[in-house]
Parts: C-alpha cells; sequence; structure tokens
C-alpha cells in the first residue's frame, strides 16, 4: 500500500480518502448518533468532500515530500528505511542508514510544519468532547481522556522522539551504537 500511496495523484487520494470517510462519516451517523440511515447520506456527502480535500491537498503533499526524501530505492531497502526511522536498531547499511535519517529528519519538518493548526484543530476537539461530556453523556469523559493524552503525545512526546531518533541515525554519528562510547 505504501508503493501505491506513493505513486498515487492528487485524484486517487481524493477519491480513496473520500470514499473512505464518506462511509465512516455514514457509518458513524447510523451507528453512533442512532439518526438511522436517514442522516447517514448527508454524513457521508460532508465527509467524503472533507477526505477528499485532504487527501489532494494534505496527505498528496506530505506523500510527496517523504518520496523527494527517499529518493529512488529499492523496496526492500525503502521498507527498512521506513521502519528504522520510526524504532528498531539503526541500519548498518550507510544507504538505508542515510534514508532512515532523511525519513525521521521529513518527519519531524512536517511536524514542525503543521504544528499550530495540530493543535488548534485538537484543542477544538477537546473542546466538543467537554462539551458532549457534560451536556450529553457522561461517557464522553473517555474520550476527553484519550483527547488529552494525544495532545501531549502529539506536542511533547512526539518531537522529542524524532529529534532522538534524527541524531542517533545520522550518518556520521559512528556505528550502529550511534557514535556512543561504552
Amino acid at each position: 500500500m505504501n508503493e501505491w500511496l506513493a505513486g498515487a495523484s492528487r485524484a486517487q487520494l481524493a477519491l480513496v480518502m473520500g470514499l473512505f470517510c464518506g462511509i465512516g462519516g455514514a457509518l458513524g451517523v447510523v451507528v453512533i448518533a442512532g439518526e438511522g440511515w436517514a442522516g447517514a447520506l448527508p454524513a457521508a456527502i460532508g465527509a467524503g468532500l472533507g477526505g477528499g480535500l485532504i487527501g489532494a491537498t494534505l496527505l498528496h503533499g506530505q506523500l510527496r515530500r517523504r518520496a523527494e526524501a527517499l529518493g529512488p530505492l529499492p523496496a526492500a531497502t525503502r521498507r527498512a528505511a521506513e521502519r528504522a526511522s520510526l524504532r528498531g536498531p539503526v541500519p548498518e547499511d550507510p544507504g538505508t542508514r542515510a534514508a532512515a535519517h532523511a525519513l525521521a529528519r521529513t518527519a519531524l519538518a512536517e511536524h514542525r510544519r503543521r504544528r499550530v493548526v495540530g493543535i488548534v484543530s485538537a484543542l477544538f476537539v477537546l473542546a466538543m468532547l467537554v462539551f458532549l461530556a457534560v451536556q450529553a453523556s457522561p461517557w464522553w469523559w473517555a474520550g476527553v481522556a484519550a483527547a488529552i493524552g494525544l495532545l501531549v503525545h502529539g506536542w511533547v512526546v512526539l518531537p522529542r522522539r524524532l529529534e532522538r531518533r534524527a541524531e542517533l541515525l545520522q550518518p556520521s554519528s559512528g556505528g550502529p551504537d550511534g557514535g556512543r562510547d561504552g
């Protein structure tokens, strides 16, 4: 799927994201909101259009920048670099290590690029969940806790983790132990 995503056009990404979001929105209205199938069509159309817009703009740009950071690599090397950019041992192969470092730096740049939008949208979702918890049902407090956890992870944990991983993967940092002396 990653290979297909890396080569997908804007229209393909818009179509796939629109379909997934539209189906998810319709099912969400039917199952969670309890409005039945009558409310499913407007929800499917709205969520599908929103998902298509996100797929054609944000997702397309992000996938292009990742592909540019990797360059032309064999599929096995690309998969190893993608895995190493997030976790696991530092690759011994210099090409895989350089690609993993480029991916980690790209992920950090993407995070910094969308930081304000991410925080504002997360706070908006958090405010909606608090409103629902107060007005509708106490079960929404579980959503509030999850949203706070995701906000803290995205704002504090993830950038630090990406910075550490990029430092560890630097091609000039020595051997597989990251250049640290025992």
